[in-house]
């Protein structure tokens, strides 16, 4: 910006500065809400490296394989959904 005409609000701008704030305090104030929208969420460009789904209480490598010998006809996602459903742990 090279004049204060530039401003989202001049005038706010221009009293604060009478009141003895400095440029940089007065400029904040003056686009604070729109600063504040601005940078409200400022991770929204980071991912997680775990997914979702992944849950700590889900059901153990070591769990999945008895729970195969015990209940052979069953798929993986159904020895899943009864694991959760027996622990409580289903959302």
């Amino acid at each position: 910006m090279t004049h204060i005409g530039e401003l989202q609000n001049p005038l706010r701008y221009a009293a604060l500065r009478d009141l003895g704030l400095s440029p940089e305090e007065a400029y904040l104030a003056t686009n604070y809400p729109r600063l504040a929208a601005f940078t409200k969420d400022n991770r929204g460009h980071l991912s997680s490296a775990v997914p979702k789904g992944a849950a700590g209480d889900g059901m153990s490598a070591a769990d999945l394989s008895m729970a195969r010998d015990l209940f052979g006809d069953l798929s993986d996602s159904e020895l899943v959904s009864l694991y959760r459903r027996a622990t409580g742990r289903g959302r």
